[in-house]
Protein backbone atom coordinates (compact mmCIF):
# COMPACT_ATOMS: atom_id res chain seq x y z
CA UNK A 1 0.00 0.00 0.00
CA UNK A 2 1.19 3.43 -0.99
CA UNK A 3 1.40 6.31 1.12
CA UNK A 4 1.43 9.98 0.72
CA UNK A 5 4.51 11.66 0.75
CA UNK A 6 2.54 15.22 1.59
CA UNK A 7 1.63 12.84 4.55
CA UNK A 8 5.38 12.41 5.64
CA UNK A 9 7.01 15.93 4.70
CA UNK A 10 4.43 18.49 4.27
CA UNK A 11 2.51 19.65 8.01
CA UNK A 12 2.11 22.64 9.40
CA UNK A 13 3.94 22.96 12.75
CA UNK A 14 2.72 24.27 15.73
CA UNK A 15 4.91 26.09 18.70
CA UNK A 16 2.70 26.32 21.61
CA UNK A 17 3.06 29.10 23.85
CA UNK A 18 2.73 29.69 27.77
CA UNK A 19 -1.29 29.80 28.62
CA UNK A 20 -2.32 28.63 24.98
CA UNK A 21 -5.52 26.16 25.14
CA UNK A 22 -5.13 24.95 21.20
CA UNK A 23 -8.10 22.73 19.91
CA UNK A 24 -6.60 20.25 17.27
CA UNK A 25 -9.59 19.02 15.22
CA UNK A 26 -8.92 15.15 14.39
CA UNK A 27 -11.78 11.87 14.16
CA UNK A 28 -9.18 9.51 15.94
CA UNK A 29 -8.87 11.98 18.91
CA UNK A 30 -4.43 11.59 18.72
CA UNK A 31 -1.65 12.68 17.46
CA UNK A 32 0.22 10.93 14.89
CA UNK A 33 3.95 10.78 14.47
CA UNK A 34 4.02 12.90 11.43
CA UNK A 35 2.68 15.91 13.38
CA UNK A 36 4.64 18.65 14.89
CA UNK A 37 3.15 20.29 17.89
CA UNK A 38 6.16 21.46 20.07
CA UNK A 39 6.06 22.74 23.34
CA UNK A 40 9.25 24.81 25.07
CA UNK A 41 11.01 23.46 21.33
CA UNK A 42 10.22 19.63 21.91
CA UNK A 43 7.94 17.41 20.35
CA UNK A 44 4.51 16.86 22.21
CA UNK A 45 5.06 12.82 21.35
CA UNK A 46 8.22 13.08 22.74
CA UNK A 47 7.04 14.66 26.06
CA UNK A 48 4.44 12.23 26.39
CA UNK A 49 7.13 9.28 25.71
CA UNK A 50 9.18 10.72 28.37
CA UNK A 51 6.92 11.54 31.12
CA UNK A 52 4.85 8.19 30.46
CA UNK A 53 5.93 6.62 34.00
CA UNK A 54 5.32 9.23 36.30
CA UNK A 55 3.38 12.34 37.01
CA UNK A 56 4.97 15.83 37.66
CA UNK A 57 4.41 19.25 37.47
CA UNK A 58 5.68 19.57 33.75
CA UNK A 59 3.12 17.75 31.87
CA UNK A 60 -0.28 15.87 32.58
CA UNK A 61 -1.95 13.75 30.20
CA UNK A 62 -5.31 12.73 30.74
CA UNK A 63 -5.84 10.53 27.81
CA UNK A 64 -6.73 7.21 28.28
CA UNK A 65 -4.62 5.81 29.98
CA UNK A 66 -4.66 7.05 33.96
CA UNK A 67 -2.32 6.32 36.27
CA UNK A 68 0.12 3.89 35.05
CA UNK A 69 3.50 5.58 36.45
CA UNK A 70 2.24 4.26 40.42
CA UNK A 71 3.16 1.60 42.42
CA UNK A 72 0.43 -0.88 42.24
CA UNK A 73 0.93 -2.35 45.17
CA UNK A 74 0.65 0.45 46.95
CA UNK A 75 -2.46 2.51 48.13
CA UNK A 76 -3.64 5.37 45.61
CA UNK A 77 -3.96 8.11 48.02
CA UNK A 78 -0.46 7.96 49.79
CA UNK A 79 0.94 7.62 46.01
CA UNK A 80 -0.91 10.70 44.98
CA UNK A 81 -0.43 12.86 48.22
CA UNK A 82 3.10 12.05 47.87
CA UNK A 83 3.41 13.68 44.43
CA UNK A 84 1.05 16.45 45.48
CA UNK A 85 3.43 17.32 48.21
CA UNK A 86 6.34 17.15 46.01
CA UNK A 87 5.50 19.57 44.09
CA UNK A 88 3.47 22.35 45.92
CA UNK A 89 5.56 21.88 49.27
CA UNK A 90 2.67 20.78 51.79
CA UNK A 91 3.30 18.34 54.04
CA UNK A 92 1.53 14.90 53.46
CA UNK A 93 -1.18 15.39 55.53
CA UNK A 94 -2.18 18.50 54.27
CA UNK A 95 -1.71 17.13 50.42
CA UNK A 96 -4.38 14.27 50.81
CA UNK A 97 -6.82 16.70 52.61
CA UNK A 98 -6.47 18.99 49.53
CA UNK A 99 -6.95 16.01 47.75
CA UNK A 100 -9.77 14.95 49.57
CA UNK A 101 -11.28 18.02 48.87
CA UNK A 102 -10.94 18.80 45.40
CA UNK A 103 -12.40 14.77 44.58
CA UNK A 104 -15.15 16.14 46.38
CA UNK A 105 -15.75 19.11 43.97
CA UNK A 106 -15.20 16.53 41.04
CA UNK A 107 -18.04 14.12 42.78
CA UNK A 108 -16.03 11.22 43.25
CA UNK A 109 -17.98 9.00 44.97
CA UNK A 110 -16.72 7.25 47.95
CA UNK A 111 -13.32 8.89 48.22
CA UNK A 112 -12.35 7.56 51.47
CA UNK A 113 -12.28 3.63 50.14
CA UNK A 114 -10.57 5.07 46.39
CA UNK A 115 -7.45 6.41 48.29
CA UNK A 116 -7.41 3.38 50.22
CA UNK A 117 -7.43 1.18 47.21
CA UNK A 118 -4.35 -0.16 44.94
CA UNK A 119 -4.26 1.34 41.80
CA UNK A 120 -6.16 -1.65 39.83
CA UNK A 121 -8.78 -1.79 42.12
CA UNK A 122 -10.00 1.13 41.02
CA UNK A 123 -12.77 2.08 38.08
CA UNK A 124 -11.36 4.23 34.67
CA UNK A 125 -13.90 7.35 35.48
CA UNK A 126 -12.56 7.27 38.96
CA UNK A 127 -8.82 7.39 37.79
CA UNK A 128 -9.61 10.13 35.49
CA UNK A 129 -11.22 12.19 38.11
CA UNK A 130 -8.09 11.78 40.24
CA UNK A 131 -5.87 12.64 37.44
CA UNK A 132 -7.76 15.61 37.07
CA UNK A 133 -7.58 16.35 41.02
CA UNK A 134 -3.43 16.11 40.84
CA UNK A 135 -4.05 18.26 38.25
CA UNK A 136 -5.91 21.07 39.38
CA UNK A 137 -3.29 21.08 42.38
CA UNK A 138 -0.22 20.35 41.43
CA UNK A 139 -0.84 22.87 38.72
CA UNK A 140 1.26 21.46 35.62
CA UNK A 141 3.17 23.73 32.42
CA UNK A 142 1.19 21.20 30.07
CA UNK A 143 -1.83 19.25 29.91
CA UNK A 144 -3.23 17.09 27.10
CA UNK A 145 -6.71 15.98 27.03
CA UNK A 146 -9.11 14.38 25.12
CA UNK A 147 -12.99 15.32 25.07
CA UNK A 148 -13.70 12.54 27.64
CA UNK A 149 -14.79 16.03 29.53
CA UNK A 150 -17.88 16.23 27.59
CA UNK A 151 -19.21 12.86 28.63
CA UNK A 152 -19.33 13.49 32.33
CA UNK A 153 -22.29 15.22 34.10
CA UNK A 154 -23.20 18.75 33.31
CA UNK A 155 -22.22 20.05 36.95
CA UNK A 156 -19.17 17.97 37.01
CA UNK A 157 -18.12 19.34 32.93
CA UNK A 158 -18.88 23.12 34.11
CA UNK A 159 -16.26 22.48 37.17
CA UNK A 160 -13.50 20.91 35.15
CA UNK A 161 -13.54 23.81 32.32
CA UNK A 162 -13.98 26.26 35.06
CA UNK A 163 -10.48 24.78 36.62
CA UNK A 164 -8.83 24.54 33.12
CA UNK A 165 -10.22 28.17 32.39
CA UNK A 166 -8.04 29.09 36.14
CA UNK A 167 -5.01 27.10 35.16
CA UNK A 168 -4.85 28.54 31.61
CA UNK A 169 -4.95 32.05 32.81
CA UNK A 170 -3.50 32.35 36.62
CA UNK A 171 -0.83 29.53 36.22
CA UNK A 172 -0.15 30.07 32.25
CA UNK A 173 -0.99 26.21 31.32
CA UNK A 174 -0.74 25.45 28.13
CA UNK A 175 -3.38 22.85 27.12
CA UNK A 176 -4.35 20.71 23.95
CA UNK A 177 -7.75 19.24 23.76
CA UNK A 178 -8.06 16.72 20.64
CA UNK A 179 -11.53 16.25 19.64
CA UNK A 180 -13.90 15.41 16.95
CA UNK A 181 -16.08 18.87 17.64
CA UNK A 182 -16.21 22.62 19.69
CA UNK A 183 -19.29 21.98 22.24
CA UNK A 184 -18.78 23.67 25.49
CA UNK A 185 -15.12 24.64 25.54
CA UNK A 186 -15.54 26.97 22.63
CA UNK A 187 -14.96 30.26 24.85
CA UNK A 188 -11.15 29.51 26.55
CA UNK A 189 -10.02 27.81 22.99
CA UNK A 190 -7.51 30.74 21.61
CA UNK A 191 -6.10 28.23 17.84
CA UNK A 192 -7.58 25.31 16.30
CA UNK A 193 -5.34 22.87 14.24
CA UNK A 194 -7.39 20.80 11.60
CA UNK A 195 -5.75 17.49 10.78
CA UNK A 196 -6.33 15.22 8.17
CA UNK A 197 -4.56 11.78 7.90
CA UNK A 198 -2.63 12.56 10.38
CA UNK A 199 -1.60 16.13 9.00
CA UNK A 200 -2.16 19.67 10.01
CA UNK A 201 -4.04 21.38 7.56
CA UNK A 202 -5.15 24.00 8.90
CA UNK A 203 -4.04 26.77 11.86
CA UNK A 204 -4.92 29.74 12.89
CA UNK A 205 -6.68 31.87 15.43
CA UNK A 206 -10.11 30.50 16.68
CA UNK A 207 -12.40 33.37 15.51
CA UNK A 208 -10.86 32.93 12.11
CA UNK A 209 -10.97 29.10 11.73
CA UNK A 210 -14.88 29.83 12.68
CA UNK A 211 -15.62 32.39 10.44
CA UNK A 212 -13.73 31.73 7.83
CA UNK A 213 -12.48 28.32 7.09
CA UNK A 214 -10.39 27.84 3.99
CA UNK A 215 -9.15 24.03 3.82
CA UNK A 216 -12.28 22.23 2.72
CA UNK A 217 -12.01 19.56 5.36
CA UNK A 218 -11.76 22.48 7.73
CA UNK A 219 -15.46 23.68 6.04
CA UNK A 220 -16.18 20.00 6.77
CA UNK A 221 -15.67 19.58 10.15
CA UNK A 222 -16.26 23.03 11.43
CA UNK A 223 -19.43 23.66 8.99
CA UNK A 224 -22.74 22.60 8.67
CA UNK A 225 -22.81 23.51 4.72
CA UNK A 226 -19.41 22.56 4.48
CA UNK A 227 -20.36 18.39 5.64
CA UNK A 228 -23.32 18.95 3.17
CA UNK A 229 -21.08 19.87 0.86
CA UNK A 230 -18.91 17.59 1.14
CA UNK A 231 -21.85 14.55 1.35
CA UNK A 232 -23.73 16.12 -2.05
CA UNK A 233 -21.25 16.65 -4.34
CA UNK A 234 -18.50 14.72 -5.71
CA UNK A 235 -15.07 15.64 -6.90
CA UNK A 236 -14.81 15.76 -10.53
CA UNK A 237 -11.90 13.96 -10.85
CA UNK A 238 -13.20 11.31 -8.35
CA UNK A 239 -13.76 9.11 -11.31
CA UNK A 240 -10.36 9.89 -12.74
CA UNK A 241 -8.80 7.87 -9.51
CA UNK A 242 -10.72 4.94 -7.73
CA UNK A 243 -8.66 4.57 -5.22
CA UNK A 244 -6.65 6.95 -3.05
CA UNK A 245 -3.89 4.62 -2.35
CA UNK A 246 -3.30 4.87 -6.16
CA UNK A 247 -2.82 8.02 -5.64
CA UNK A 248 0.75 9.66 -7.16
CA UNK A 249 3.03 9.82 -4.18
CA UNK A 250 3.09 13.40 -4.64
CA UNK A 251 -0.66 14.33 -4.38
CA UNK A 252 -3.08 15.46 -2.08
CA UNK A 253 -5.12 13.03 0.12
CA UNK A 254 -8.02 15.18 0.36
CA UNK A 255 -8.34 15.41 -3.54
CA UNK A 256 -10.90 13.01 -3.76
CA UNK A 257 -13.50 14.58 -1.66
CA UNK A 258 -13.05 17.98 -2.68
CA UNK A 259 -15.25 19.26 -5.05
CA UNK A 260 -13.14 22.44 -6.04
CA UNK A 261 -10.01 19.55 -6.80
CA UNK A 262 -8.16 19.84 -10.04
CA UNK A 263 -5.85 17.17 -11.56
CA UNK A 264 -2.57 19.37 -10.39
CA UNK A 265 -4.15 18.13 -7.37
CA UNK A 266 -3.84 14.72 -8.29
CA UNK A 267 0.05 15.27 -9.15
CA UNK A 268 1.32 18.77 -7.47
CA UNK A 269 2.24 18.44 -3.90
CA UNK A 270 0.33 21.06 -1.84
CA UNK A 271 2.59 23.43 -0.11
CA UNK A 272 2.12 25.26 3.25
CA UNK A 273 1.15 29.08 2.78
CA UNK A 274 1.38 31.30 5.24
CA UNK A 275 -1.54 33.66 5.16
CA UNK A 276 -0.45 35.94 7.76
CA UNK A 277 0.98 35.68 11.31
CA UNK A 278 -1.71 33.79 12.36
CA UNK A 279 -3.23 31.39 9.59
CA UNK A 280 -1.79 28.63 7.89
CA UNK A 281 -2.98 26.02 5.34
CA UNK A 282 -1.90 23.54 2.71
CA UNK A 283 -4.46 23.36 0.12
CA UNK A 284 -3.03 23.89 -3.76
CA UNK A 285 -6.54 25.72 -4.56
CA UNK A 286 -7.00 28.05 -1.17
CA UNK A 287 -6.91 30.73 -3.25
CA UNK A 288 -9.80 29.26 -5.30
CA UNK A 289 -11.67 27.98 -2.69
CA UNK A 290 -15.26 30.73 -1.94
Amino acid sequence: MKKSKVLQKETISIDLKPGEFLLIINKKKKLSDRSNVSFENKNIINIAIDNSKRINNSFMSLIKVYLTSLNPIRSIGRQCSEVISKYTGLPLNESEFKLKEVLNKLLCPNTEAILQSLPRKVQAYEKQRLMFAIAFIVKPKLIVLDDTIFKMEPELSSYVLGELKKLKEENKTSIILISKKLDTINEIIDNIAIMYKGTIVEYGKKDLLLTDPIHPYTRYMLTPEGAKALEETASEIANYVKDINNLPLNGCSFCLKCKKASYDCVYMTPKIENLNNDRQVICGNSSKIA
